[in-house]
C-alpha cells in the first residue's frame, strides 16, 4: 500500500513537472481569459477596445507567475488602430483560486509604427506636456517599442518600462531648431529615460554618436553627450547663434571644420520651466579659414588683415547659469604668411563681466610712431593681455609686449564707453633700434601724472601731434604733470639733454607748460604755454636754438639747415593765429625750391645743388587756422640771393593747396633800394629794360598733384616794396 501511494505521488509529481514544463515552454491555448482581460482593460480606459485572439497560457518559473500571451491582437484607441504584435498579461498565481484573478503586469510589443498614425490616436488623449510635444514638435518618423506595465491592487499602473527605437524622425524646437534622427535606441521607466546609439543632425550639424539620460523625480534632469564632426560656414553659424544681427564677424566668409564632443545637463521643473543648465564643448579645428569682407585696418599694422587661417586649434566652451567660458588654443597665420604662430584666448562671462585673456606670438610687422618703434616680420613678438569689459567700458588689467630686449607694458587701465582713459597705474617702455636703446621711461598715474626716464625717441612726435583727430582719449584726465628725460632723440643728429617740463592738463589737454632743455653747442629749447586771463585763449611760445628738429616732418621746410626758430600761437578749441620765424638758415637739396627757381630761370638751382646751399636771413610765416581751412596770410623769406613773398590757403579736409606769390633776385632788390629817392624811376626805370625784374607764380592742387605756373614781372606791388624796406632797415640797425 505504501508503495502504491508513493508511486501515485511520484506519478502526480511527474505529471505536474511535465505540465509545468509544457506551460513554461509551449503553453496552452485557450479563449477562457479573453473576456476577463478585455473587461479589465476597458474598466481602466473606456475608449480602449481590445479584441483578443486565442490566448496562450504559460508559466513564468522565475517569478512563479502565470502569464497569458496573444499574437497580433486587434486593439483600437478612439477608433485608431494600434499595431501591436504581441500582448502578454501576467496574473497573480494565488488569485487564480479566487473569484477575481488579479493582473500583476502586462507586456506589449509593437510593430514598427508610423508616428503620423500614432498622432491620430494621441489626439484624443487628455492634455499633457507629452501630448503637446508629440502633436506640435514631432513631424514624422517611425518607432518600435516594448512596453512593460506593472499594476497595483486596483489595476492602477504602479511602474512601467518602455524600450525601443526611433528612426528617420524629424523634430522641431521653438519653430527654429530642426533635429533629424536617423536612429536612436531608448529605454525608460518611472524614474529614468536612457537614449543611446544616437545618429542624425541638429540644424545640419551631424551627430555621429550620442547618448542622453533623463531622470524623472521631483524635477526633470536631462544630461548627455553628443559627438559631432561638422563643417561650419557663416550661414550655419547665423542659424546656430541667436540674436546675431549685431555680430559683424558672421558677415565674413567662414570655413571651419570642427570635430567636437558636446556634453549638456538641463534641469526642468515639473511644468517644464528651465531651472538650471550647463553645456560644454571640447573640440578641434583641424583647418579653418576666415576671409574678411572688409579688411581690418589699423594705424599700427603695416599691412591690412584680409585673411585669418587656423590649424590644429583646440576649442573648449562652458555655458551654465552663472558663467560662460570659451577657450581657444592653437595655431594661426594672417594673410599669405607661410608660417603659423601659436595663440591662446580665454573669454569668460560672469556676473555681466567679460574677462578676456590673450597670449600669442606675433609675426606681423607693425609700428608705434609715437615712440619710433618698428617691428619687422623677421622678428617674433609676444603679447599677453588680461582685459575686463564692464558696463560698456574696458579695464586693462595688464598688457605686456616683448620682442628681444624690447618691452612695453600697460597696467590697471580703466577706459569708459567713449574709449577715454579714466585712470591707470603705470606704463613702462623700453625699446631698441639696431641694438641701441632709444626708449627707456615710465609713466605713473598718481596725485600727479609723472613721466620720467633715461631716454625718449621723439623722431615722430611732431608728425603725431599734427595728425588732426576729433577723439581726445585723455578727456577724463585732470592732473598736474611732471616730465623729465635725460635724453630726447630726434631725427636731427643732435639730441636734447636734461629735458624738464612742468605743466597742467585739464580735460586731457595742456593748459599750462613751462619747459627747458639743452642741445649741445650752447643751444637750448624753451616751451611755454599759458592762458590769457582776458580772453581765456591759450598762448604757446616755442624757442629752439636749432630749427631743424621741429621742422623735419614738414615737407615745406625740407632741406633747411641751421637757423633759430621762434613760434608763437594764440588759440582756443575753434581757431588759432600763429607766427613762425626762422633766422640765419640755409636751404640744401630742397626739390620744391629748386623747381620754383628753375621755372623762374634764376641761378638758385645750381646753388642748391652745390655744397654751400641757398642762404636766408629770415623766414616769417603768419597763418590762421579754423576747423575747415588754414589761411596763410604771409610767407616772407629774404636772403642775400633772393626774396620771396607768398600767401594762400590749405583746405583741412581735402588737402587742396593754393599759393601765389612774388620772387625777386637780390640784385633787383638792391637796385630798387638804391633808387628810393625817385619813386617813378623805381617802377619804370630811366632806360628801356631797367625796370625791376622778377617772377610771379601760382601753386595749386591736391597733395602730390600741385601745379606751378610762373610769369615774369616788370613791376612790384607796394606790399612787396614795403616788406623789402622793412627788412633792409632792421638789418642796418642790427649792424
Amino acid at each position: 500500500m505504501r508503495r502504491i501511494i508513493l508511486s501515485f505521488l511520484i506519478f502526480v509529481f511527474f505529471i505536474l513537472i511535465v505540465f509545468t514544463l509544457f506551460l513554461a515552454t509551449k503553453g496552452y491555448e485557450t479563449d477562457r481569459f479573453n473576456k476577463f482581460i478585455s473587461n479589465e482593460i476597458e474598466k481602466k480606459e473606456k475608449n480602449l477596445n481590445v479584441d483578443l485572439t486565442k490566448i496562450r497560457v504559460k508559466i513564468d518559473l522565475k517569478n512563479i507567475n502565470l502569464f497569458l500571451s496573444t499574437k497580433n491582437p486587434k486593439i483600437t484607441y478612439y477608433n485608431a488602430y494600434l499595431p501591436i504584435s504581441e500582448f502578454s498579461v501576467y496574473l497573480d498565481f494565488l488569485s487564480l483560486f479566487k473569484t477575481n484573478p488579479r493582473i500583476k503586469k502586462t507586456l506589449i510589443l509593437t510593430d514598427e509604427v508610423d508616428i503620423l498614425d500614432f498622432k491620430k490616436a494621441a489626439a484624443s488623449i487628455k492634455p499633457s506636456n507629452f501630448k503637446s510635444f508629440l502633436l506640435n514638435n514631432i513631424k514624422k518618423g517611425k518607432f518600435k517599442s516594448d512596453i512593460d506595465l506593472t499594476f497595483g491592487e486596483n489595476f492602477e499602473i504602479s511602474n512601467y518600462q518602455i524600450k525601443g527605437y526611433f528612426k528617420n524622425t524629424d523634430v522641431l524646437f521653438n519653430k527654429k531648431i530642426k533635429i533629424k534622427i536617423e536612429n536612436l535606441n531608448f529605454i525608460a521607466d518611472k524614474e529614468i529615460i536612457l537614449v543611446n546609439s544616437m545618429k542624425g543632425n541638429i540644424d545640419g550639424i551631424p551627430i555621429t554618436n550620442g547618448n542622453v539620460e533623463v531622470n524623472i523625480k521631483e524635477d526633470y534632469t536631462i544630461s548627455g553627450s553628443i559627438n559631432s564632426i561638422v563643417d561650419l560656414n557663416e550661414k550655419k553659424l547665423r542659424k546656430l547663434i541667436p540674436k546675431n544681427e549685431n555680430l559683424k564677424f558672421l558677415k565674413n566668409e567662414i570655413d571651419l571644420s570642427v570635430n567636437s564632443i558636446n556634453n549638456f545637463n538641463l534641469v526642468f521643473s515639473n511644468t517644464l520651466e528651465l531651472k538650471e543648465y550647463s553645456y560644454t564643448l571640447d573640440g578641434v579645428i583641424e583647418n579653418g579659414k576666415i576671409n574678411l569682407n572688409n579688411a581690418y585696418k589699423s594705424k599700427f599694422l603695416n599691412n591690412d588683415i584680409e585673411t585669418l587661417n587656423l590649424k590644429k586649434t583646440n576649442i573648449k566652451f562652458l555655458l551654465d547659469n552663472k558663467k560662460n567660458i570659451l577657450e581657444v588654443e592653437g595655431n594661426y597665420k594672417l594673410n599669405d604668411n607661410k608660417d603659423y604662430e601659436s595663440f591662446k584666448v580665454k573669454n569668460e562671462l560672469k556676473n555681466k563681466i567679460v574677462n578676456l585673456n590673450i597670449s600669442l606670438n606675433l609675426k606681423e610687422p607693425f609700428s608705434l610712431d609715437l615712440i619710433n618703434y618698428n617691428k619687422t616680420s623677421d622678428r617674433i613678438g609676444k603679447i599677453q593681455a588680461d582685459l575686463s569689459f564692464v558696463n560698456n567700458g574696458i579695464n586693462i588689467n595688464s598688457i605686456q609686449y616683448n620682442e628681444g630686449q624690447s618691452l612695453i607694458s600697460l597696467n590697471k587701465f580703466e577706459i569708459n564707453e567713449k574709449n577715454q582713459i579714466k585712470k591707470f597705474k603705470n606704463i613702462k617702455v623700453k625699446t631698441f633700434i639696431n641694438g641701441k636703446e632709444n626708449n627707456n621711461f615710465e609713466i605713473l598715474f598718481g596725485k600727479k601724472l609723472t613721466i620720467k626716464g633715461k631716454s625718449y625717441d621723439s623722431s615722430n612726435l611732431i608728425k603725431n601731434i599734427n595728425n588732426k583727430g576729433n577723439d581726445n582719449f585723455l578727456r577724463q584726465i585732470n592732473k598736474e604733470v611732471n616730465i623729465s628725460f635725460e635724453n630726447i632723440f630726434t631725427k636731427f643728429t643732435k639730441s636734447l639733454n636734461n629735458f624738464n617740463l612742468i605743466g597742467k592738463i585739464e580735460k586731457g589737454k595742456f593748459v599750462k607748460i613751462s619747459s627747458k632743455s639743452e642741445f649741445s653747442d650752447d643751444r637750448y629749447l624753451d616751451i611755454s604755454l599759458k592762458k590769457d586771463p582776458n580772453t581765456r585763449k591759450k598762448i604757446l611760445e616755442i624757442y629752439s636754438g636749432f630749427a631743424k628738429p621741429l621742422l623735419v616732418d614738414f615737407n615745406f621746410f625740407k632741406g633747411i639747415e641751421g637757423g633759430q626758430l621762434l613760434f608763437t600761437s594764440i588759440f582756443d578749441d575753434n581757431a588759432s593765429s600763429s607766427n613762425l620765424q626762422i633766422k640765419d638758415f640755409k636751404v640744401l637739396n630742397a626739390p620744391a625750391f629748386a623747381k620754383l627757381l628753375a621755372l623762374a630761370d634764376l641761378s638758385g638751382p645750381a646753388v642748391l645743388l652745390s655744397g654751400d646751399g641757398l642762404a636766408f636771413d629770415t623766414l616769417e610765416i603768419k597763418f590762421t587756422d579754423d576747423k575747415t581751412v588754414r589761411t596763410i596770410e604771409e610767407i616772407y623769406a629774404v636772403g642775400p640771393s633772393i626774396t620771396i613773398l607768398m600767401e594762400g590757403y590749405v583746405e583741412n579736409k581735402s588737402g587742396l593747396t593754393s599759393l601765389r606769390g612774388t620772387m625777386v633776385p637780390a640784385k633787383e632788390i638792391n637796385k630798387l633800394i638804391s633808387k628810393i629817392p625817385v619813386i617813378g624811376d623805381i617802377l619804370i626805370g630811366k632806360e628801356i629794360g631797367e625796370g625791376v625784374f622778377g617772377v610771379s607764380f601760382k601753386m595749386k592742387g591736391p597733395p602730390g598733384k600741385i601745379k606751378t605756373t610762373v610769369n615774369p614781372i616788370k613791376t612790384l606791388t607796394p606790399r612787396f616794396i614795403t616788406r623789402a624796406l622793412e627788412k633792409r632797415k632792421k638789418k642796418i640797425k642790427s649792424n
